[in-house]
């Protein structure tokens, strides 16, 4: 497993080599005509202990995050069946390597070493290390400082990109180096950390927010970024699977699918939050319509970034704003808090029970600049939809596919259904439902059904 995750697309080696010159990456696919795997399932492995990547939530039980999700979605544009397993960091590598497995993922770090022993999809996510510590360390705040005291330890797993990044950038290039304390995976780290047993862990900024979102009294983050790393999937050496993998990842980069995925895992899921409260049961008598409007910041972080344009999810709205969050990438919409030009509310979703967090902005926002063309279509839209059945669906910014002349313009949980077109308003509001097949001609109708709306966010 590598380490935590800053996201970006596309950076550091996982031992003291050289960084591998950039992944070629191949041309992005301008329609969903992918390759067609045929219903072929396709056995995928990854370790469960490396949150948001991919972690048993606290709440449900059940496995997810974001590689879960983007391997779902990857065999739904390649026609092909995900059929996961679980193996530990120690043992991933060789077991695909040796075809036990077809694909793996563990936030793997792209690395020459590596590729000698398995083929790499290209990057889908790049990380930075930053050094995790207790809420109240005062004895470091940089990676020399940190060196300079000997009696100061480091949580990490072997084999890792942190052990590398913490032997030869923060030590002394000393792989036996007692100063490591080994554990079994990264959770394990963390609770030692917390429990007084090491001093620091190395993670990267957004999974590390993860386990402080989870313990928000015990940890922080200190000092400048270590280094940046590439991450991939594995695959066995002469895998027909990399080049589909290749050209599904590059046309969901292409068309914010990625994007999507990174503020859903690294901006908007919340360890903390209860898990939230079923739909009522019964039919929907009258579809619920919420203009949401921060009253204030939400308490927690706050962090820095840039507005550049009206929002594309909440289009028809001029207090709603697309962001970059730092260096993390994309989140849209946020929302201007009344009163209060310098900071923007951003992550909010109810899906999750997720207040969202404050982005302190860096530059003034715009003029906005949303045409009554927006307007009026906003009319019968919103952001997210409530079906039914208690079904969340998020209006997709990205380029999508059309059955007909309509666009899917939502994307449902559990990555099956699609809302087609605009809402149908009324006293209860209708969606056009459908799922889809992919073949020569792109996407075809595999089903459709009309659900009730029981609530839009507008």
């Amino acid at each position: 497993m590598a380490v935590m995750l800053i996201v970006a697309l596309a950076g550091v080696c996982a031992s003291p080599a050289a960084a591998a010159p950039p992944s070629q990456e191949p041309p992005v696919a301008k329609t969903l005509r992918l390759p067609d795997l045929g219903g072929r399932t396709v056995v995928a492995v990854t370790e469960n202990a490396y949150m948001p990547l991919n972690f048993v939530d606290p709440v449900t039980g059940k496995a997810v995050g974001w590689e879960y999700e983007a391997t779902e979605e990857i065999c739904r544009r390649l026609n092909c069946v995900v059929q996961w397993q679980i193996t530990s960091w120690d043992t991933m590598i060789a077991a695909v390597r040796a075809g036990q497995f077809d694909v793996g993922m563990d936030g793997i770090t792209i690395t020459e070493e590596r590729k000698q022993q398995v083929d790499f999809s290209i990057p889908y996510m790049v990380s930075q290390q930053f050094m995790l510590v207790r809420a109240d360390e005062n004895r470091f705040s940089t990676a020399a400082e940190f060196a300079a005291n000997p009696d100061l330890l480091i949580g990490s797993q072997t084999g890792t990109t942190n052990f590398y990044v913490a032997v030869y950038e923060v030590l002394d290039g000393n792989e036996a180096n007692p100063r490591i304390k080994l554990f079994e995976n990264f959770g394990a780290a963390v609770q030692a950390l917390i429990g007084g047993d090491v001093d620091m862990v190395l993670m990267d900024a957004a999974s590390s927010r993860g386990y402080i979102g989870a313990n928000p009294d015990k940890l922080k983050i200190v000092g400048d970024p270590l280094g940046t790393e590439e991450f991939g999937f594995i695959f066995t050496p002469g895998s027909d699977l990399v080049a589909p993998f290749n050209a599904a990842i590059a046309q969901m980069k292409a068309d914010g699918y990625l994007d999507h995925l990174n503020t859903r895992w690294f901006f908007m899921y919340d360890p903390t939050a209860p898990a939230p409260e079923a739909a009522t049961s019964g039919a929907v008598t009258a579809t619920e319509v919420i203009q949401y409007v921060p009253t204030a910041v939400p308490p927690g972080d706050t962090q820095e970034g840039s507005c550049w344009t009206n929002s594309l999810a909440a289009s028809g709205r001029e207090d709603a704003w697309r962001c970059n969050v730092g260096e993390s990438g994309i989140s849209d919409p946020c929302f201007s808090v009344p009163g209060d030009s310098s900071v923007v509310v951003c992550g909010y979703d109810p899906s999750t029970n997720n207040a969202g967090f404050g982005l302190k902005l860096t530059e003034p926002l715009p003029q906005p600049d949303v045409p009554e063309a927006a307007v009026e279509a906003y009319k019968n839209n919103g952001w997210l939809v409530l079906l039914d059945d208690g079904t969340y669906c998020g209006f997709m910014t990205g380029a999508t596919f059309a059955l007909g002349d309509e666009r899917a313009n939502y994307g449902c949980v559990g990555g099956e259904w699609y809302i087609m077109g605009d809402l149908q308003p009324g006293t209860v509001w209708k969606a056009k439902m459908a799922t889809i097949t992919m073949g020569d001609n792109g996407a075809q109708l595999k089903d459709s059904k009309t659900a009730d709306v029981r609530t839009v966010w507008r």
